[in-house]
């Protein structure tokens, strides 16, 4: 399966977007259309799976270490972890 970047308009004209997987570009827009969603825009993802993609965006260093900080911060509250 591929994955598909999607752009859609439901029925209220709120535009969606997201990262589905399917075999072809017409199963997807079927799908979209099912859904009633009015498809704007699709394009295969050239960056594996539907879950790890994230639209392209990168996670910046300063992010990674402002995050490691604060679940630092947490932890030595006594703040339990549970997944």
């Amino acid at each position: 399966m591929k994955s598909f970047i999607y752009k859609a308009r439901d029925q209220s004209g709120k535009l969606i977007s997201g990262v589905s997987s399917f075999e072809n570009k017409d199963e997807a827009i079927k799908d979209l259309k099912n859904k009633r969603y009015f498809p704007v825009y699709i394009a295969e993802s050239k960056k594996g799976p539907a879950f790890f993609s994230g639209l392209g965006k990168k996670v910046s260093p300063t992010e990674i270490n402002v995050f490691s900080r604060q679940l630092s911060c947490l932890f030595k509250a006594g703040v339990s972890f549970l997944p």
